[in-house]
């Protein structure tokens, strides 16, 4: 009896997680760029499958950098999405190739391959005596 409601819960417990972290996100870059407005903000998400929020807050201003990373299968039929569908769509709306994530694959049980891929991530485009122009979000 409870399985007529999944969907509409589901749906429903999803738009609450999705306008939490986004509010969370938006929270964060508020506080940093009110100590330094020069401050590049750099989201990374570990293992966030289709989620399209690193589109949403590119896009709009928000970040600067979104950088994904997960397993090799989901990054690339990701990849092929974006390619195939998304943008094709969203070209009308200025949308380009610029406003995508960098997708990186990881096994994400791997922790040293994860460790390793983050800290090139981390230190990308940043030299020794300017690492914190980036902040960065996970």
């Amino acid at each position: 009896r409870l399985r007529r409601f999944y969907p509409r819960l589901h749906h429903a417990n999803v738009e609450i997680r999705t306008a939490y972290l986004d509010r969370a996100i938006a929270n964060v870059v508020d506080e940093v760029r009110q100590v330094d407005a020069s401050t590049r903000i750099r989201l990374i998400m570990l293992g966030c499958g289709y989620d399209i929020r690193s589109l949403k807050l590119k896009k709009s201003g928000l970040i600067d950098e979104a950088v994904e990373f997960d397993l090799p299968k989901v990054v690339e039929a990701k990849q092929k999405l974006f390619r195939n569908r998304l943008l094709r769509r969203r070209r009308r709306k200025g949308m380009t190739d610029h406003d995508l994530p960098d997708m990186t694959q990881v096994d994400l049980n791997r922790l040293d391959d994860v460790r390793s891929k983050l800290d090139k991530i981390v230190t990308r485009g940043v030299s020794a005596a300017d690492w914190r122009q980036y902040h960065n979000i996970m």
